[in-house]
Formats: structure tokens, sequence, C-alpha cells
């Protein structure tokens, strides 16, 4: 496992781009996270490190997104499905399976469909009342910074473009302006981003991620 903790929007896209960067064909990347986490804004990261150009949202309407980059990432938002039987319908097995990379937010709605060997990765926010991170269990803890003393509070907001939206352009690897705000409920831009390797391959994929982002918590 390892641990980072991001100081606003921009550091959640650097670590994405950065596992963007290693991912190659049939890698599965799930996204857990509660609404306005940020898990949008980590898979712009991503498809900026794929070589992605374009605008990158969330397809929460379209259920799957496709974009061509050095390998195909395939963008999926399972919150209106319900279970493998109504997954089917729309092909997701054959993303899941296929020879992209893909990217999966609310995993959960299909987690029978998830291959065994995948990558999950968890974005927390903060917890009421402390500067600590609870994840869906009640478990705190603290992480590490990543881009030193930067802060992203002052405006700009993270989200998950759950509604309809324009989203990002990251074919110039900048940042455009977010179309849905984060949690209203939030005074707290930071994230702890938990990556949990399932398998070998990811595994090494997680060492090598530590090696290009730095060491974690």
């Amino acid at each position: 496992m390892l641990v980072y903790r991001a100081s606003g929007p921009n550091d959640t896209r650097r670590l994405g781009e950065a596992l963007g960067k290693l991912l190659g064909p049939g890698d599965v990347v799930c996204l857990d996270g509660r609404l306005g986490a940020g898990k949008t804004v980590f898979v712009q990261g991503v498809a900026a490190g794929m070589g992605v150009r374009g605008r990158v949202t969330s397809p929460t309407f379209t259920i799957i997104h496709e974009h061509p980059g050095r390998v195909p990432l395939y963008h999926i938002d399972a919150y209106r499905l319900d279970g493998a039987p109504d997954a089917a319908t729309v092909g997701i097995e054959d993303y899941v399976y296929g020879s992209g990379a893909v990217a999966i937010e609310w995993p959960e709605r299909i987690r029978e469909l998830l291959p065994e060997e995948r990558l999950d990765v968890e974005i927390m926010m903060p917890a009421d009342g402390d500067g600590g991170r609870e994840d869906a269990r009640g478990h705190r803890s603290g992480g590490r910074r990543v881009g030193g003393n930067e802060s992203e509070s002052d405006g700009e907001s993270e989200s998950d473009s759950e509604g309809e939206g324009e989203g990002e352009d990251v074919s110039e690897g900048e940042c455009g302006d977010e179309s849905d705000s984060e949690d209203e409920g939030a005074s707290d831009h930071t994230r702890e981003i938990v990556f949990s390797p399932r398998g070998e391959r990811f595994r090494r994929m997680v060492e090598e991620l530590r090696a290009l982002a730095g060491p974690g918590d």
C-alpha cells in the first residue's frame, strides 16, 4: 500500500499523471471515493500521462468514454449501473478485459465483474472536525504531502463531474475551469490518496510509482 496526501486538485492530477505513465494494455484501476472526492480529476491526470489529447469528463450518463492515447483509455462511471446484468447491457466486460487501460469510478456497483488483479485507488476527503483522514471504515491516518507547500484552495475546485459539464482539456497538461464544485461542506481541499495493489504486476507498478512520485507515507 502507498499513501500520499494531495494539497489540492493539481496534486491529485500529478499523481494520476504519474500513474498514467505506467499503465499498459489490460490494466484496471478502480477508483473509490465519495461524491466530490476528485475521482475524475485523478483520471484527467491518468489521461495526460497516457498521452490522451482532448477533454476528459466523467461519463456519468454515457457510462463509458473511450480516449485514444499511447494505449486506449477506457473511462467507466458505474454509478448508474446495478450489478453485472445491468453492466452486460452496455458491454462493460468487453472493456474491463479488453486491450486498453481501464479507469473505473464507483467500481462497487460492478464488483462481481472486476478482475482479481487490479489497482485500487481510494481518495479520501478530510474528516469532519480534525486534520486527519477517514476512510469508509472510520480509520484515520496522516500522509505525505505531494507538491510541497502548494495550496490550491483559492477558488479552484476538485470535481468528480457527476453532473454535466465540459471537463478539462488535458492535451496541454494545464488546468481548465472545473465544471462542478467539490462537496459544499468541505473547507479543505486536501485529499489522502491510497494505492492498494492486487497482484504482482500492480505491486511492481506501485513500486515504480513510488520512484516517480516519492516514497509516500
